[in-house]
């Protein structure tokens, strides 16, 4: 891991000293499970590469198995199977062999890197979202803006996920939304009074 030297504070070392001593941590018990939150932010090419060539190497010689996250794409050629998360969406799931078989030089997409893959994934995710995503929204919000205003005059009581029939409000629910206003108001008044406290002990 090419860790500072064990005399030093660990509050002392730079960022990059930090993850290493991090990961060197993590590794101390021998698991038979590792998981890492991107393990290589912060560090030289040289070191990053010796940190997956140890990774990998624990993979095949002791059978650990890894979970990890990263940003560097290319990075993720030396896994057994990656997976691409967009906005919390699954964007794809496969070994990097496949998915560069699947749309690489040979196909529609033409792709050389999974860099190429990524961007064309995340495109399309954009797309999907625009194209349907946010109409719906759009008439969510709608639906939503005109039932508040309904509720307002106190009258009637729309249902915005289907196409029932207007209801009028029942003395129940009335009561009820009274009461989680109440509950709402009650929870931010002692939220400010927590924070209030925290800033007056340390106003730094």
């Amino acid at each position: 891991m090419n860790l500072p030297n064990l005399n030093s504070n660990v509050n002392n070392i730079s960022g990059g000293e930090r993850r290493r001593v991090s990961l060197g941590v993590a590794l101390l018990h021998d698991p038979q499970i590792l998981i890492l939150d991107e393990p290589t932010v912060a560090i030289d090419p040289v070191l990053r590469q010796r940190i997956w060539d140890y990774l990998e190497d624990l993979v095949k010689s002791r059978g650990t198995t890894v979970f990890l996250t990263t940003h560097y794409v290319q990075e993720t050629r030396h896994c057994a199977k990656i997976g691409y998360l967009r906005d919390g969406h699954m964007l794809v799931q496969d070994s990097p062999k496949a998915l560069l078989e699947k749309y690489g030089p040979n196909s529609k997409l033409n792709a050389t890197t999974l860099d190429d893959v990524m961007f064309y994934f995340c495109k399309t995710h954009k797309q999907i979202i625009t194209q349907h995503c946010i109409p719906k929204m759009c008439k969510m919000k709608n639906d939503l803006d005109r039932k508040v205003q309904l509720l307002k005059v106190g009258v009637v009581e729309a249902d915005i996920s289907n196409t029932k029939p207007i209801q009028p409000i029942s003395p129940s629910k009335i009561s009820n939304l009274s009461e989680h206003s109440k509950n709402y108001y009650s929870q931010v008044k002692a939220l400010t009074v927590r924070n209030w406290i925290v800033f007056t002990r340390y106003p730094l």
